[in-house]
């Protein structure tokens, strides 16, 4: 596997690709250092045309998102966090990507089918969401994954990640627990 950079250089034009492979572009300014714009997304598909399907923004920043929708046409935006999902439609979002999609994914089918429940499971997502946030995220995730499925060996983490602290485990069972009954509706 090859890593290409994005930035200005021909390197971009080296991309090998099969035929029927679909490249998406992760944009993570805040650990990688470079931010993905909508013009360089437009000259990637000029390019390479539309095997550069979309991308999965992590920015946090609805408003970058929509630039990408507005700005590049028939591209893929996903935002990163289940609370995008109810403007999802409206804005032109093909969905969202959320590691915490692991412990809120009925919420977040909900919200994105706008079921009946679709408020409640927006309540749900985001407050889950919140509760896992923050320091040991995948060791957290990991936690909820291993409380919802029963399976504790979905809680096991490797260095150098930690188990997740006590504190940050019952604070999540909390907001898992809170919305229990509605996870059973869906």
């Amino acid at each position: 596997m090859t890593t290409v950079w994005p930035t200005t250089s021909p390197s971009w034009s080296k991309l090998q690709k099969p035929a029927d492979a679909k490249i998406f572009l992760y944009h993570i300014p805040a650990f990688t250092g470079f931010a993905f714009t909508p013009d360089f997304a437009n000259r990637l598909r000029a390019e390479h045309g539309d095997v550069v399907a979309g991308i999965k923004d992590s920015t946090g920043d609805l408003a970058v998102s929509d630039a990408f929708v507005k700005q590049v046409p028939g591209f893929a935006v996903f935002p990163s966090a289940e609370s995008s999902l109810a403007v999802a439609r409206e804005r032109g979002y093909a969905g969202c990507i959320s590691a915490t999609v692991n412990a809120t994914a009925p919420f977040a089918a909900e919200v994105w089918r706008a079921g009946k429940y679709a408020a409640e499971a927006l309540e749900a997502a985001t407050s889950i969401r919140t509760a896992i946030l923050g320091p040991s995220q995948v060791a957290a995730v990991k936690w909820a994954v291993a409380k919802l499925s029963g399976n504790e060996s979905w809680a096991r983490v490797l260095p150098p990640l930690r188990a997740l602290k006590s504190e940050r485990a019952a604070e999540i069972e909390q907001a898992l627990d809170k919305y229990a009954s509605l996870r059973a509706q869906l």
